[in-house]
């Protein structure tokens, strides 16, 4: 990635200033001038994903994914297209914003306007879950993620072996 910052006038490639994107409100465009992402910025956008799901409703989705994103939940799972169908998905697949859990995660790498995210989210009370997860991000040219493919692992669930 090139390096630079959002907040910075001039991207740090070299490459010129910054792209004037449409910015997403609560992300802002996380895309340098030349259309790749640094591990800040995905940090970040985990981090708004987190707040986003231990949210009421699904109103932050617009700041995170594209309107046409691709949603894959698990390598064998159905994708979930588009930004109507994800809300569904995640209002289906969550408890609401009382859900009691930790999430621990680390940017692994980053090429391009392609991350991949190690991610640790272990339930508390009724649910004790504890999932392990990559997650590949891939960006589009507003900042917003339009690929979100999800490798989930649970103690309990076969290997595949």
């Amino acid at each position: 990635a090139c390096g630079c910052r959002k907040d910075e006038p001039v991207c740090a490639s070299g490459s010129g200033t910054r792209s004037q994107r449409p910015q997403p409100k609560g992300v802002g465009s996380l895309l340098c001038d030349d259309g790749s992402v640094d591990r800040k910025a995905v940090t970040e956008w985990v981090d708004e994903y987190e707040r986003a799901w231990r949210a009421a409703g699904t109103g932050r989705l617009d700041d995170l994914f594209s309107v046409e994103v691709r949603y894959v939940p698990s390598p064998w799972a159905t994708a979930v297209q588009g930004l109507d169908d994800l809300r569904r998905f995640w209002e289906a697949n969550r408890d609401g914003p009382d859900e009691a859990f930790v999430m621990i995660h680390e940017v692994v790498a980053v090429e391009g306007s392609t991350a991949v995210v190690r991610v640790a989210v272990d339930y508390h009370g009724a649910d004790t879950t504890h999932w392990r997860d990559l997650w590949v991000l891939k960006f589009g040219d507003d900042g917003r993620c339009a690929v979100f493919e999800e490798w989930p692992i649970a103690p309990d669930q076969a290997d595949g072996h």
